[in-house]
Formats: C-alpha cells, sequence, structure tokens
C-alpha cells in the first residue's frame, strides 16, 4: 500500500478519482498530474506565501516596470503601497484569479480536519 500525502488525497478527492491516478511532479511538492492537468494543492499558509509572491511578482513586472530606477524612482515607489494594494486585489479578484492562470477558480477539499485549495495550472 502506498502512503500519500494530504495534498494528494485531497486532489484525488476532488477529482473523484483513485489516488493512485494522481502524480506528483518532480518538481515541486505541492504540483500534481492527473488526467494530463496539472494542479497546485496549497494548504492555507502556502496559498497565502504563493499569493504574495505572485502579486509581489506583478507589482515590479507590471505595475511599477516603468518607473525609473535612482532617486527620483525610488522616492515615487514610496508612495505606492504593496501591502494594501495586493489586499485589495484578493478581495476584489480572490486567491483563483491571483494563482490559477487557467481559469481562475479555486477549489477546497478538507482532509483529515486541514483544509486544501486546489488550483489547475495548465
Amino acid at each position: 500500500m502506498t502512503d500519500y500525502s494530504n495534498p494528494h488525497l485531497a486532489l484525488a478527492a476532488h477529482l473523484e478519482v483513485d489516488a493512485s491516478e494522481v502524480e506528483p511532479t518532480k518538481y515541486d511538492e505541492t504540483e500534481f498530474t492527473c488526467q494530463g492537468a496539472e494542479y497546485r494543492v496549497l494548504s492555507e499558509s502556502e496559498r497565502e506565501t504563493a499569493a504574495d509572491a505572485a502579486l509581489e511578482s506583478y507589482i515590479d513586472e507590471c505595475l511599477l516596470a516603468e518607473v525609473p530606477k535612482g532617486s527620483l524612482g525610488d522616492t515615487l515607489r514610496q508612495y505606492f503601497d504593496r501591502d494594501a494594494w495586493k489586499r485589495d486585489a484578493l478581495l476584489s479578484d480572490g486567491y483563483g484569479h491571483t494563482l490559477n492562470g487557467y481559469d481562475g477558480s479555486e477549489e477546497e477539499q478538507k482532509i483529515d480536519g486541514v483544509w486544501f485549495y486546489i488550483y489547475r495550472v495548465n
């Protein structure tokens, strides 16, 4: 008998498949494949950390990308409230929009009293 992690079991339960049909990826312990699709399964703290990183990247690469480097840019950047923007982004769009590039949805599954959040990534 194979021991499966709780995120592994959460995805299998969500997809209503046997756990043996879900395969963990080799490059990230939170990512799995099943029936040709890739999924990311996160605990609540992992979800918050991943969303924060994704939103920080979006701020740097998209929102503030055109702000010049140097003292003028640093002066301008200090007026941008990153934490408030990230909080508003999550309130208006949700975690699914931030972490699920496939269709923007967020699914959840409870295993052993712990909620796991499921995002399709391809």
